[in-house]
């Protein structure tokens, strides 16, 4: 039930439910023509959800066309999305010939959704915008399903990412589907009123808990259905519930990412890259930059890191990795975004996370308190001042 924005109709009600969305995706699917359909949103915030929405959608449809869902996420040793592609035909369609079923996909018969096309961009390249060659192959890709007078349906869900936006973008969809109809949506901020329910928004008010910095669909997920007792001792204070979110959020990227890591090894690296943004003075940088700091802090514990993925790769090969791949799996970690449709900056999800990890990394010795200049001693101080007491002094 997360409000949902649409970039390319004004009269979109940004105000609407997830059936809308569903709906709304659903009806672009079912137009006339080619249709490439584009759905961005941050980690946990219903993309996979949503996919599994429309293919049943698609599938109980009365015109007896059969979608294939790919999820990116369960096919951990593709790197390129041809082959990604071709194993869903042979796992639907184990008796057909992949070429008869690429060609129903291009009249529109067979519907494709790809869940988490990110998943391929941390895989395959450090930096992730159109113009590297892995990326734009796997963009030709899909391009190639677009073939003039056909009527493919293709939804591609993602994190908001730098290849579907900006000049080099629109030049691709100029350049290679102009005749297919391009439309993206943003799943937005859920509304906490829509997701918990009215006496559990009065026990968080009278606590002074401040829950929308951290309002993701995960987390509003377990408060709604949390039995009443068990939400009253377990949330007391902001504290108790940024902790449960934090725990979800990488808890869940570790099976996302298949990442060894553990969640407090994980809030321990971005702490330190929260601590490297204030000594250079930024809030974000680009891709390469991440990849670049992150290399630093994890320099010392890299061989521990890969020796416990190689220990584990004996029993699972989808866990042979190099060192490079485990760094971009950080660089991707649910903790950080890209932070606009206009650039390719990644940057924590927002000031009150990035607060709350300039604290911590003042508080555990990460950073001198003498080094952090007033603008980001006070995006900590104002996160911090939603933590309970023990916290709040420590900082102090």
């Amino acid at each position: 039930e997360a409000p949902v924005g649409r970039d390319d109709a004004e009269n979109w009600n940004r105000e609407g439910k997830q059936k809308d969305l569903i709906s709304s995706i659903y009806d672009q699917l079912q137009s006339q023509g080619a249709q490439l359909i584009i759905l961005e949103a941050a980690a946990g915030y219903g993309k996979t959800c949503t996919s599994y929405e429309i293919s049943n959608s698609l599938a109980k449809a009365e015109d007896n066309r059969v979608p294939i869902l790919a999820e990116l996420s369960k096919n951990r040793s593709a790197k390129i999305f041809d082959y990604v592609l071709l194993t869903e035909i042979d796992r639907k369609f184990s008796k057909l010939s992949s070429d008869l079923v690429t060609h129903q996909i291009e009249q529109g018969n067979i519907p494709l959704i790809v869940d988490g096309f990110d998943e391929l961009i941390s895989k395959s390249s450090m930096d992730n915008s159109i113009e590297t060659e892995d990326v734009r192959t796997m963009l030709d890709t899909i391009s190639s399903l677009f073939v003039e007078g056909g009527k493919s349906k293709i939804l591609l869900t993602s994190r908001k990412s730098s290849i579907f936006t900006g000049e080099v973008f629109d030049k691709w969809v100029n350049e290679r589907l102009s005749n297919c109809t391009v439309t993206r949506f943003q799943i937005l901020e859920p509304s906490i009123a829509e997701w918990v329910e009215p006496e559990k928004l009065r026990i968080l008010e009278e606590a002074a808990i401040q829950l929308g910095s951290i309002a993701n669909p995960v987390l509003l997920s377990l408060i709604n259905s949390m039995p009443m007792e068990e939400f009253i001792t377990n949330f007391k204070t902001t504290s108790d519930i940024l902790e449960t979110y934090m725990s979800l959020i990488l808890r869940r990227e570790k099976e996302r990412q298949l990442l060894l890591i553990d969640e407090n090894e994980q809030r321990s690296i971005m702490r330190k890259l929260a601590g490297w943004f204030v000594n250079l003075d930024i809030s974000s940088d680009e891709p390469e930059g991440i990849k670049a700091i992150i290399e630093d802090i994890v320099k010392d514990k890299i061989q521990e890191y890969m020796a416990m993925y190689d220990e584990q790769s004996i029993y699972d090969p989808s866990l042979v990795i190099n060192s490079e791949e485990l760094i971009m799996k950080l660089v991707h970690n649910a903790l950080l975004d890209r932070v606009s449709l206009k650039t390719n900056n990644i940057g924590f999800i927002n000031e009150f996370i990035f607060g709350i990890l300039i604290g911590e990394s003042v508080v555990e010795g990460d950073i001198s308190i003498k080094d952090v200049s007033e603008k980001y001693l006070s995006i900590a101080l104002t996160a911090f001042s939603a933590e309970n007491k023990e916290r709040r002094e420590g900082l102090y």
